[in-house]
């Protein structure tokens, strides 16, 4: 019996007798066994079923009987037919669905979520078949004839990129005298040029990438994991290119400040971008100067996060004053987080928070703050009206600034959540934090239904909920 796609393998796991079941006497004599998946086999296939198999066996010659199928029989057809198909016969044939999932079951065994793709398992198989081709190819050995090809294929439905290596280039015969690849002055391998690959996905609004190498065992060597010049070059030429890019994304990467100035160039053409996002990088306070330039230039930017970066307290002053200086802008969140700004760097983030009213979201946790800082930041809670949301986690700011804060908070209605963990409070002043932002949620939640309360009663449409409200 053919059982349906939409009943799941453990359901019939689940169903299925044990051995020591069927040994039992009441088993012995049972003649309807619902159970029993293979009850037909003898049964001769009807005709409509062995047509369906013969489409499947010769489907690429026969393809064009598709459209004509009736609902039922198109069920049977791409429940049966081959996920060994070229790419090319059934990317724009086949609709999203059965076919799809049966496929991307079939090619990775894990991690096959299709919520993160929109709930489209053909955008989902695309998506991940475009970034193993990419992880795979080699630089200097790459036919891009055939990159072209199947890119054109997949472009329609690739959103999103997630890369998580990029293949250094194959050395093919070892120099007399081996270079010492521990220092720095010796060869920088160049990866795979992703321009090209960039300007043919026009759709593509997400870009995740890490430059370095998975598994990669016994060859081991720091220059796999660091960037050339010229990859940064080549990547900022695609972003440029890149029209409807919204979030880009660079982590565990050898970027620093100089190639993190050839990015933002790039970046600068891309009119709808969103989110950026460089972490666990170099990044310096030179970098942070150029990031806070970028803010006041790209008004579209809602999310900076530079999470583990080398930025102090002069690259904290920079982001600090494009913080002030913008009027027109979008920017939510900034996160600073594992970067040791210090004391002077928190006393520059909290007057511009006092003056501004950007970001939203302010994540300091692991930044070196102390006392002081932690009075500039009481004292930017009492006339703040804008942010909603402050990780302050593992930082050193003490009994009395815990007092102070707490003490702050009953004035400010406008903070939802408040993250003060390893700062030194006392047990009663994260109490009375917890219990002040509480509040403050509480208000917001009362306020949205009422507002949809009213929408329900009236027949409008929703208003659009703003903090600045509050």
């Amino acid at each position: 019996m053919r059982v349906p796609h939409t009943v799941p393998d453990n359901t019939l796991k689940a169903y299925e007798p044990s051995e020591p079941t069927l040994t039992l006497v009441g088993e012995r004599n049972r003649r309807l066994r619902a159970e029993n998946w293979t009850w037909d086999e003898t049964i001769p296939p009807s005709l409509v079923e062995e047509c369906i198999r013969f489409f499947v066996s010769q489907f690429d010659d026969h393809k064009r009987v598709l459209p004509f199928l009736e609902d039922d029989n198109m069920i049977l057809l791409l429940e049966t037919l081959p996920t060994t198909l070229p790419l090319e016969i059934v990317i724009y044939l086949i609709p999203d669905g059965i076919y799809w999932k049966r496929r991307c079951n079939d090619t990775w065994s894990t991690m096959n979520d299709v919520t993160n793709y929109g709930n489209s398992w053909k955008r989902m198989f695309a998506e991940r078949y475009v970034e193993d081709f990419i992880e795979s190819e080699e630089p200097g050995y790459t036919d891009w004839v055939e990159v072209g090809n199947t890119l054109k294929l997949c472009c329609p439905f690739i959103k999103k990129l997630e890369i998580s290596q990029l293949q250094p280039p194959r050395v093919m015969e070892a120099p007399a005298d081996p270079p010492d690849l521990c220092k720095s002055e010796d060869f920088i391998p160049e990866h795979l040029d992703l321009s090209p690959i960039l300007t043919i996905l026009e759709n593509l609004e997400e870009l995740n990438l890490q430059f370095g190498v998975k598994d990669i065992g016994m060859k081991f060597t720091f220059k796999c994991f660091s960037v050339h010049n010229k990859d940064i070059e080549r990547l900022a030429k695609g972003l440029s290119l890149s029209k409807r890019l919204k979030i880009l994304r660079i982590s565990c990467s050898d970027i620093d400040d100089s190639k993190l100035n050839t990015i933002l160039k790039g970046l600068e053409h891309c009119d709808v971008f969103e989110e950026l996002e460089i972490a666990h990088c170099k990044i310096t306070d030179e970098g942070a100067k150029a990031l806070g330039y970028f803010v006041t230039m790209k008004m579209s930017l809602k999310h900076l996060k530079l999470q583990n970066n080398l930025i102090a307290a002069e690259g904290a002053q920079g982001l600090a004053y494009a913080l002030t200086a913008i009027e027109k802008a979008e920017l939510e969140t900034l996160d600073l987080k594992f970067n040791l700004i210090g004391e002077e760097g928190g006393k520059y983030i909290s007057t511009s928070l006092a003056k501004s009213r950007y970001p939203q979201h302010l994540i300091l946790a692991g930044c070196g703050l102390g006392e002081e800082a932690g009075r500039d930041l009481v004292n930017m809670l009492k006339v703040n009206t804008t942010l909603a949301t402050m990780d302050l986690t593992n930082n050193a700011l003490g009994v009395e600034v815990g007092e102070s804060m707490a003490k702050c908070l009953e004035n400010n209605f406008t903070i939802l959540q408040l993250d003060v963990r390893n700062c030194g409070f006392e047990e009663e002043s994260e109490k009375l934090i917890h219990l002040m932002t509480f509040r403050n949620r509480e208000k917001v939640r009362k306020r949205l239904d009422s507002m949809r309360s009213t929408v329900t009663e009236e027949g409008r449409r929703p208003t659009t909920f703003i903090l600045d409200d509050i």
